[in-house]
């Protein structure tokens, strides 16, 4: 079961985080010897991704709905090649769904997306220790009244997506024993 946590210190997000932003943190065992010793951060976050939230994808075609007419970045118009890359093969600037990634190392990866009423980051890190923890973190850098605005009205669904997602993964991991998920 996913949990309210504090970011580990090592994780890159802290660079990006300044004091006055938004920053929340969520975590759940793991032990898939997959997840936790061979998969790729960019498998790992595909999965993440992949994982259905009830009300989800109802709550997405209702955010495009109300934002796009504000000019608002959504999921329509990507380009076709950010979607159907192996996913282990994505590096800084491609995506994974609707998220540019900007950074992956051994056992974190920092996607987002930078809107006019706010940039976010959002990293997927993989404690590395026994047990392993698997941390999904959000920083939001808002950037006029709309941003904390939209923060305040979206916040109670970031918060159920996040540990519903969490809690999907952990299940689906769990599900798998030690193999491999797919994620393509």
């Amino acid at each position: 079961m996913s949990i309210a946590e504090t970011l580990p210190p090592k994780s890159q997000l802290h660079e990006y985080a300044r004091p006055q932003d938004f920053m929340d943190c969520y975590s759940v065992e793991i032990d898939n010897q997959w997840a936790t010793e061979t998969a790729t951060m960019q498998e790992i976050a595909a999965l993440c991704f992949s994982i259905d939230v009830p009300g989800r994808a109802a709550l997405t075609r209702l955010r495009t709905l109300l934002v796009k007419p504000l000019g608002l970045k959504t999921g329509d118009g990507l380009p076709p090649e950010t979607q159907h890359t192996d996913v282990r093969d994505k590096q800084p600037g491609d995506r994974i769904g609707f998220f540019r990634i900007y950074s992956i190392d051994e056992n974190e990866i920092i996607l987002g997306e930078d809107d006019i009423h706010q940039d976010f980051r959002l990293t997927v890190l993989r404690s590395g220790t026994t047990p392993t923890k698997l941390f999904m973190a959000t920083c939001c850098q808002r950037h006029n009244v709309f941003g904390y605005f939209y923060l305040a009205v979206i916040l109670p669904f970031h918060k159920y997506g996040v540990n519903a997602l969490l809690d999907g993964v952990a299940a689906k991991l769990a599900a798998a024993g030690n193999s491999p998920v797919p994620v393509n």
